[in-house]
């Protein structure tokens, strides 16, 4: 009988056991996961000559059985051609590119120079809008801004509207970096000409991707289109989930990814709900923890908005009572509504 995965509970492994699993493996790629106690050892001696996929703990839940099965086939099985071609390495083909950050935080500058650095983009930072704005009206010819919503002397906002008061800077696309992305935030940094935003802390794979899709996107006629948020429609025609991501994480396998996002919608459909009830009973923990799970599954997925939304989520809930936890988690309930309709729109086209 042929099994993808065999799940060994650490005090039935045996020598047996492991011989049987390598018989299995002559014939097809049969995964050994050991189920173990937590703080408990397994015998090293044992399995010193069998490789181990993967390791999981009692007790344990669906989303760490979720974990589990995309870290064996997403993961691990990403081969070197996917490798190579990551989003990092993705930004090395828009080698001099020149992108204007204006942040205050000398932390956050340190962050994003060591984001970019060794892609080849040329990266100027200043301490607030009223720099950069006097850096682009000497026709620097920065191929992106990304903008600091709170700042000292000019704030996000008010640089953006005065650039875009000058019709010539229009090409130059405006990126919100901010720690607030609530409907009315996004909305007033679109209403002042930005095309969209990164949000803090920021989360490595969103912030290549959103800088790759800006500074590779050819359509730079942005002239009486700033109030447009070209964030909205990613390419593969979906507004919340971008499939050819989702599929390069599962290696192209088409089925494994319709059971992946099934199984997502099963397990997240009463979230909202759960994390009304851990926050009204002040488990601010618990919460921080389930939102940490849907934060990773969300990126494995393609859900690159609602990745952010949990995110976001998870920062607020570490600030346990204190927290405008209500606010985010409606936020959140809005992501996630309208991931599912993507969701459910993929699985009937295919």
């Amino acid at each position: 009988m042929r099994f993808d995965i065999v799940i060994v509970n650490q005090y039935n492994l045996t020598l047996e056991a492991i011989e049987a699993i390598k018989r299995m493996r002559v014939v097809t790629k049969t995964k050994l996961v050991i189920l173990s106690e937590l703080h408990s050892k397994v015998d090293t001696k044992l399995i010193e000559n069998i490789e181990v996929d993967s390791y999981i703990q009692v007790p344990c839940s669906q989303q760490s059985i979720l974990n589990m099965i995309i870290d064996l086939y997403v993961a691990k099985n990403l081969d070197k051609r996917s490798r190579k071609t990551n989003m990092k390495d993705k930004l090395k083909t828009l080698i001099n590119k020149k992108i204007l950050v204006a942040e205050d935080n000398e932390v956050n500058q340190k962050v994003i120079m060591g984001l970019l650095a060794q892609t080849g983009i040329e990266v100027t930072f200043v301490d607030d809008g009223q720099e950069a704005l006097d850096l682009v009206k000497k026709d620097i010819p920065f191929d992106l801004l990304l903008m600091d919503i709170n700042m000292p002397r000019m704030n996000g906002y008010e640089a953006s509207r005065e650039i875009r008061k000058t019709s010539k800077y229009n090409n130059i696309p405006i990126l919100a970096l901010t720690g607030d992305v609530m409907d009315n935030a996004i909305a007033k940094a679109t209403q002042s000409g930005m095309q969209g935003h990164i949000a803090k802390p920021i989360i490595i794979d969103i912030f290549y991707k959103k800088i790759f899709d800006t500074l590779s996107d050819e359509r730079r006629d942005l002239v009486d289109k700033t109030l447009i948020n070209y964030d909205d429609k990613n390419e593969d025609g979906f507004d919340e989930l971008s499939i050819s991501v989702g599929l390069g994480r599962c290696n192209g396998d088409v089925e494994f990814y319709k059971t992946i996002l099934k199984d997502f919608k099963s397990m997240y459909i009463t979230s909202v709900n759960r994390f009304i009830e851990l926050c009204n009973n002040e488990n601010f923990r618990e919460a921080r923890h389930i939102s940490m799970d849907i934060k990773d599954v969300a990126l494995n997925i393609g859900a690159y908005n609602l990745c952010e939304s949990a995110a976001t989520m998870e920062y607020e809930f570490e600030k346990g009572s204190r927290s405008n936890w209500r606010e985010f988690v409606n936020f959140y309930d809005t992501s996630l509504s309208k991931l599912f309709i993507d969701i459910d729109k993929y699985l009937n086209q295919n």
